[in-house]
Formats: C-alpha cells, structure tokens, sequence
C-alpha cells in the first residue's frame, strides 16, 4: 500500500478525498467513527464559530447556509456524507497502537491488524488530550473538563467555576448564568473580536485580508501564532462574546487561577488587565479593516460597553460560595504517543496541525488545502 492515513476527522477525510483524486492506493484508520470528537466531545448546545462555507471539502455543499453556523451533528453528518459519496476507504473503530518506521515504508499496528505502506499522514491527535492543570480539588467538588460538559443539568448541584476565557469558557460560563447557575470565571489573556463588522462576519474580512494565507514568517510578530483563537460564537446566528457581556450576565469575573488550597481559589491580579487585552484586540481589529478599505467607520456594539466591576477578589472560598463543581476550560494537548518516530521522519507527512503551512493549517478552513499539498507530493513520489 502507498499511504495509511491515520485519523478521519476533517484533515484525515480532505487528505483521503485528494489522495483518491490522484489515484493513490491507501486506508484511512479511525479509532472511533468519521468525526469521532465531533461526535463525543461536544456540549449540547454547540455550533462551529466558522461559518459554513469556511468548513467544506472539495465538491461539497455547505452543510445549511453558506453564513450560518452548523452544529457539530449536522457537520459530521455531512463529512461522513462526503466520505460514503466519494467511496474513501474509511476504517472506523480501529485504533492505532503504534507505528513505526520498518525498512523503506512504515508498519501500523492496531489492535487486530498490521498494515504497511510507503508513506504515513498523522491526520490526528493534535488537540486530542484534554489539558486539566494539575490541581486537587477537595472532596465533593467534581472536576469535568470542557470536552465532557453536555449542559448546565450535566453538572452537579451549586456554584460553578469555569476556568478559562477563551471561545469555551466564555461560551460556557454565559450558558451556564443563562440557566440560573451562580458562575465564577476565571479569566485568560485572551483576544476577543466582534463578530461581525461594517455587515462582514470577522472570519470573512480576515479571508479577504489575507490573513489566513500568512505563515510565521509573514507576521509582524511571531508571539501571534501561539496565540488562542479569538473570542466569536456561533450561537444565535452568530455573536460577539465579551467579558463585560459575561458580567452583565451574572458572571463573577476573576483573575487567572494560580493554586487550589484546600478550599481556596488563590487568583492572579490580572482581571483588569485581561478585559483590557479583549478590548484592545476588538478595536485593533476594527482599525485593520478601515485601514483595509481606506477609510473609517469604527462601528461599535454592545459587547464594548463596559461594565463597572468591583474589586477583583485574590481568593475564593469554595465551601463558602457553594461551588459543586469546577470547569476546566483550559484546551487540549497533543496526542500522537502511538508513533514511534518524529514528525519530522522522512515520508511522514502531516495535515491537521497549527500553524503548519498557514494561519489556516489548524482549522477546518485551512486542512483541505494543506491535504492537497500532501496529496500532490504522495502522488508525485509514489
């Protein structure tokens, strides 16, 4: 066989999609089914921040309007669609254990089989692990990570911290004030932008700026690719999310988190200074894109109107404010421990990881041009 490509998520389905457009043999395998984190890692009320017409394959339609926003059910219906129409070798509930390099190919062994191929495409696992710091949270007190939150009733009676202020935590933090929880978040240097500006969602106006084509070269500063993805919803046909939203809401907002002490919360400083960060990046945004067309409008809505806060406490006593549980919305780390050689390895190739090729590289936009990079050079070495 030429090619094992190793996860059938959106980056494993464009690779196999443009593998087969050039006439390459070669198996996908999927140690759950097309999608699966789609599938098992979403909480119920969830929508893709990208608009449609930023998540399609090559040939698909976009899965309901081209400016909506889809909910993860409907984006795995139709990437496994995509998958069925085009015939891709697909094999689900087969999980990798390891592979490695033998001779001038690799060998992959799962659990029932062993395959062997000339090239290998890593096509998973780059935001895979759940990230939970390393904290003990005392007796009573449920400790779920984001990627197992389902809805507000998922959680335990009482107060809930949620830990992070990115697209998650903000998210979460608003759904979970909206269903009468008591919310206390601990908040993130994290960017926020308006999600829609002079009648363009952000997502487009950065596709026409150019913006998702720059690798790390091409930015001015470097700091850029290792930052979060900026604060948007795709929730009600699309949102700005703001921690003076979050406020108004009934959010307690609080500095970073820095240790769990029995049960005290002891918090950073920077409250402040992280709405302050949102904001700027929200208004540097908008400057980009009057600077782009020329001339200025500077539109602002409400999720820049401040909201004044009191004091930002540095500690927080769970028992005393009746927490029941604490989110971690803290991200995810990668997991590709069932290879056995770097990525690095000569005809090892990889789709799916930020900052790869491009700003793109590590969201569903950018995955299907990186597959046909990897696809061309497969086939041309082949």
């Amino acid at each position: 066989m030429e090619t094992i490509v190793v996860g059938a998520g959106q980056a494993g389905i464009a690779t196999s999609h443009e593998l087969a457009a050039r006439g390459v043999d070669h198996l996908v395998l999927e140690a759950g089914r097309i999608g699966q984190t789609w599938r098992t890692r979403r909480w119920d009320s969830f929508r893709l921040v990208t608009p449609n017409w930023m998540n399609v394959l090559p040939g698909q339609a976009p899965t309901g309007p081209a400016e909506g926003y889809s909910t993860a059910d409907a984006f795995v219906a139709g990437l496994s669609d995509h998958a069925a129409r085009r015939g891709l070798p697909v094999v689900e509930n087969t999980t990798v254990v390891t592979a490695c390099r033998t001779g001038d190919g690799f060998t992959v062994r799962t659990a029932d089989a062993s395959y062997t191929a000339r090239t290998l495409v890593v096509a998973s696992g780059f935001q895979w692990q759940p990230r939970v710091p390393a904290a003990r949270l005392p007796p009573g007190i449920a400790s779920v990570h984001s990627s197992a939150y389902r809805n507000p009733a998922n959680l335990p009676d009482g107060a809930v911290v949620v830990v992070g202020s990115g697209q998650t935590g903000s998210q979460l933090a608003l759904e979970l004030a909206g269903a009468g929880r008591t919310v206390f978040l601990c908040t993130s240097r994290v960017r926020r932008l308006p999600r829609r500006y002079r009648g363009r969602d952000m997502m487009a106006w950065w596709h026409a700026m150019g913006l998702y084509r720059q690798g790390r070269a091409d930015l001015p500063d470097p700091a850029v690719a290792d930052l979060a993805q900026p604060v948007v919803a795709g929730t009600e046909g699309g949102r700005s999310i703001s921690l003076h939203q979050l406020s108004r809401a009934g959010v307690t907002l609080l500095g970073r988190l820095l240790t769990v002490d029995s049960w005290t919360l002891r918090l950073g400083e920077d409250r402040d200074e992280n709405i302050a960060y949102a904001d700027r990046s929200a208004d540097e945004f908008r400057r980009e894109v009057d600077t782009f067309l020329g001339d200025t409008a500077f539109e602002r809505e409400i999720a820049d109107e401040p909201e004044p806060l009191k004091e930002a406490p540095r500690e927080l006593d769970l028992r005393r404010e009746g927490v029941g549980s604490v989110l971690w919305c803290t991200g995810h780390t990668p997991a590709v421990d069932w290879l056995d050689a770097p990525l690095s390895t000569p005809d090892i190739h990889v789709v799916g990881r930020p900052w790869l090729t491009c700003r793109a590289s590590g969201i569903l936009h950018g995955m299907p041009t990186d597959a046909a990079r990897v696809a061309a050079v497969i086939a041309r070495t082949a």
